[in-house]
């Protein structure tokens, strides 16, 4: 089987001078209290080069509650070097 890989350039954010992995990581499924797990999965998606978040006030409403996954997000980024 061939080897896949992702398209690795980044792509402007409309016009606001910033470039971003062209493709977004949904947060709205990013729950749990396990920071070193959460850390890895950060970890892991800026390895392959996803620098771009999707976070909604509204995710985690089937879960952890509102605003859950923008939290632990927050949390894994002000551990962060």
């Amino acid at each position: 089987m061939a080897e896949s890989t992702l398209a690795t350039r980044n792509v402007p954010l409309g016009t606001s001078g910033i470039e971003v992995f062209p493709l977004a990581w949904g947060m709205w499924r990013f729950r749990g209290q396990d920071l070193t797990a959460a850390r890895a999965l950060v970890d892991a998606a800026f390895e392959i080069g996803v620098n771009l978040f999707d976070t909604a006030d509204i995710y985690g409403c089937d879960g952890d509650g509102f605003g859950a996954p923008e939290d632990l997000l927050g949390r894994v980024f002000a551990e962060a070097p």
